[in-house]
């Protein structure tokens, strides 16, 4: 009895003692892992910087800017970015300065005529850049120390820098006589400004998307998760198109919809949150489980849209609102 009990005793030992050696190698690997990558994010924001000062260099001192040493320092800056995981510490911050860089090789690679004020425009781009140097050089450091406020002061002025860039250039497009859509002259919005109207017409379903860093040639911004997208427009914050992709539904579900009274009113009230109203609905086509409503401005053919209902419980799933705002 007595040496049934020290067996017992014996492997329970042996078990605890593999388990604690296990625990401890698998920290260990862990921690060297986390290491690893903290050791190659703090090598890639460091090169970032050294391009970023490069292309600061250039725009200072060159009489004429070389548009093809400057497009590959922003087109390097933007590969080292391509990168990062989306998990690695200060990604965010690395994606803003990339967002950036294109931005402003995009500028500089404009085909208008040079203004008299394009001078004091490249020293501005300049002095951005090479601030957006620094920030770069401050998050390589604070990477490998973990200084996670520092990370996130750096990522706020990255961002702000990206906004800011953007803005200033769709308010310089806006100011031509040339008028596409109904809100083209209205206030433009950040990227911050333009999710918090999303979150607005769409809701919790907003919050899975991802926030743009800066608006797009075409003046919208384009917000995005695994499954879903929106395009809203930067002057005034307008939703354009929406589509969130569900998973195939059983018959089971499908076969509980709701009422097409029901279907229409949520349609009514989709497009009372987008601040739109004489609107005529009428049913379209069913698939998938999803009943579609076109919808048009009474006695006007041309503005038009079309939205998708999920029949079981009235949710929005797609709108395409383009021809709405669209001046014909």
């Amino acid at each position: 009895m007595k040496r049934r009990t020290f067996r017992k005793r014996s492997f329970f030992a042996v078990f605890v003692f593999c388990a604690v050696v296990s625990a401890v190698l698998m920290q260990r690997a862990s921690t060297q892992a986390a290491n690893g990558e903290k050791m190659l994010a703090h090598r890639i924001y460091g090169r970032m910087a050294e391009e970023a000062a490069l292309t600061a260099e250039v725009l200072l001192t060159e009489q004429e800017i070389s548009k093809g040493s400057l497009t590959l320092h922003c087109k390097v800056i933007d590969t080292c970015a391509s990168m990062l995981g989306e998990e690695t510490t200060g990604v965010s911050a690395a994606t803003a300065a990339a967002s950036f860089f294109r931005a402003l090789s995009a500028r500089m690679n404009e085909t208008e005529p040079r203004t008299v004020n394009a001078d004091e425009k490249e020293k501005l781009y300049a002095a951005c850049t090479d601030y957006c140097a620094q920030q770069l050089a401050v998050l390589s450091q604070a990477v490998l120390s973990d200084d996670r406020e520092l990370i996130a002061a750096v990522s706020n002025s990255l961002t702000s820098l990206a906004g800011e860039f953007a803005k200033e250039a769709l308010a310089e497009n806006q100011k031509g006589p040339l008028r596409s859509y109904s809100f083209d002259g209205e206030k433009v919005l950040s990227p911050t400004q333009a999710g918090k109207s999303l979150k607005k017409i769409l809701g919790q379903a907003a919050s899975l998307m991802h926030t743009p860093l800066q608006a797009g040639a075409d003046g919208n911004y384009l917000f995005q998760c695994q499954n879903a997208y929106a395009i809203v427009s930067a002057s005034g914050g307008h939703l354009i198109r929406y589509s969130l992709h569900t998973k195939t539904l059983e018959d089971g579900i499908v076969s509980r919809c709701l009422n097409t009274d029901d279907l229409v009113q949520e349609v009514a009230l989709f497009l009372e949150k987008n601040g739109i109203s004489g609107i005529e609905i009428t049913e379209d086509v069913s698939l998938h489980g999803v009943r579609y409503f076109y919808c048009k401005k009474t006695n006007e053919e041309a503005r038009c849209a079309r939205i998708g209902v999920r029949e079981w419980d009235g949710r929005i799933v797609h709108a395409d609102l383009e021809n709405l705002y669209r001046i014909q």
